[in-house]
């Protein structure tokens, strides 16, 4: 009798005991580890947006706590081996601060291979991971990869217009290929974390940096470097990757629902957008060493390929080295290179223009040419055929005929599908192209 009684209380609260736990789940609760303060763009521009994104897509299922600075503990180069022992759940770090670790990403950061767009070299990334990049990320899921707009060549008190400006001096460098660039100029390369180059710096440890323009304002480096140096058209000296990734198994643990919270907020726009973002943290940097009185130095045409003689070899011994890692650095490089084809530049810009080379150097028949940003058509240089184009574009490509063009094809192709807001209608000499209906049939004889 007594366990009658008792047996609907038990009901009772077994059901409210449910009721309750379905009421007041806990989150699931993420940290974030990287290197740069709170205050710096990666964090306030890049970091927090996508994080609130993703807890805003999973309906309060998912809270991501991010600790900047490095104050989780550990030195930056060890933030992958937190995030692979499950130290940290997600991290975000620079893929060249382990040599080594990313050979395959490192083909976007070889010199000319980026020139000057960070949104598109990101989502050339993005387009290549599955089938070229996976590979290096064993024991991480990757949420997404992106580069900064390029490497500057900031210099305390020397005036660089020419590779044998550098030699001799010692530059900081972010990573492996950095080290093969200013070893190429003829300059001494030291490695070292963002953190650490003030000290450096003023130290006179080194001359100067290969670094971007967006991280003057966080270093003040605008109170220690007079030369900024760029190509024409912002073109850099190659770029750096980052990658956001969580820990595997804590990825392999989640709800699908969660799963894709986080998939959704790392989409091709999110992409597209971090790479806009990267490229205004840059404008705003160099305007702050502007306004401080620092020389703001963008080489002639001429005087960059002076350094694009010297360098390209970098590119070549790159692909050797690589080769014996089981790699198809060619294939990477030549993939990268049509990925990244400039004409996917932001089309916010219409007074941007494109380098005479092309994505590196990408096919000597390649001519460029500024739209007037109205709508109609404007008439190429001799040698490439006229085009025509709706909307505010940015620079619109004549190409002239040759065999090592064919492939460009699906680039433009690949800009209406990137750029839905501008619309490109371009006919190129020699090469049948219909990005319209998406097709290509290369007729080059």
């Amino acid at each position: 009798m007594n366990a009658l009684k008792t047996l609907p209380k038990f009901l009772v609260c077994a059901a409210f005991a449910a009721l309750s736990g379905t009421i007041g789940a806990q989150p699931i609760t993420l940290k974030l580890h990287h290197l740069l303060g709170p205050t710096s763009p990666a964090q306030t521009k890049m970091l927090e947006p996508w994080a609130r994104q993703v807890e805003q897509n999973s309906g309060g299922k998912v809270k991501i706590d991010i600790y900047p600075s490095m104050s989780l503990g550990g030195k930056p180069p060890q933030l992958i081996n937190q995030v692979r022992d499950g130290v940290v759940d997600i991290i975000w770090t620079v893929n060249g601060y382990t040599p080594g670790l990313f050979p395959r990403t490192e083909a976007f950061e070889m010199p000319f291979v980026h020139t000057n767009d960070p949104a598109a070299t990101s989502l050339a990334m993005r387009a290549m991971f599955d089938q070229y990049l996976k590979e290096d990320f064993k024991g991480v899921h990757v949420l997404f990869l992106h580069v900064h707009q390029g490497q500057g060549i900031q210099m305390v008190d020397k005036l660089v217009r020419k590779p044998d400006d550098l030699k001799g001096l010692k530059i900081r460098i972010p990573g492996q290929t950095g080290s093969a660039v200013v070893e190429a100029l003829g300059a001494a390369p030291v490695s070292m974390p963002v953190p650490d180059l003030p000290q450096a710096l003023s130290k006179k440890v080194v001359d100067g940096a290969l670094i971007p323009w967006e991280i003057i304002p966080a270093l003040k480096l605008q109170e220690l470097i007079n030369y900024f140096i760029e190509g024409p058209n912002k073109t850099r000296f190659g770029t750096t990757t980052f990658q956001v990734s969580m820990n595997e198994a804590r990825w392999n643990s989640l709800p699908a629902d969660v799963k894709k919270a986080f998939s959704d907020a790392s989409d091709q726009a999110w992409v597209r957008k971090v790479g806009e973002v990267w490229a205004a943290n840059d404008d705003g940097g160099i305007a702050i060493a502007v306004k401080a009185g620092k020389q703001h130095i963008q080489l002639t045409p001429a005087e960059l390929d002076a350094f694009k003689v010297k360098l390209e070899p970098v590119v070549d011994r790159w692909i050797e080295e690589v080769k014996g890692k089981g790699i198809d650095g060619k294939a990477l490089v030549t993939e990268a290179r049509r990925e990244n084809f400039p004409l996917m530049s932001r089309a916010s810009k219409p007074s941007r223009s494109v380098s005479t080379r092309g994505a590196g150097g990408v096919g000597r028949g390649i001519r460029s040419f500024k739209t007037s940003g109205l709508l109609g058509g404007t008439t190429p240089p001799p040698g490439a055929t006229n085009a025509s184009f709706e909307r505010r574009s940015t620079s619109v490509i004549g190409i002239t005929t040759s065999p090592e063009l064919t492939s460009l094809c699906s680039a433009v192709i690949a800009s209406t599908k990137l750029y839905p807001s501008v619309s490109f209608r371009h006919i190129f000499s020699g090469i049948g192209c219909n990005p319209g209906t998406f097709s290509c049939t290369p007729s080059i004889p």
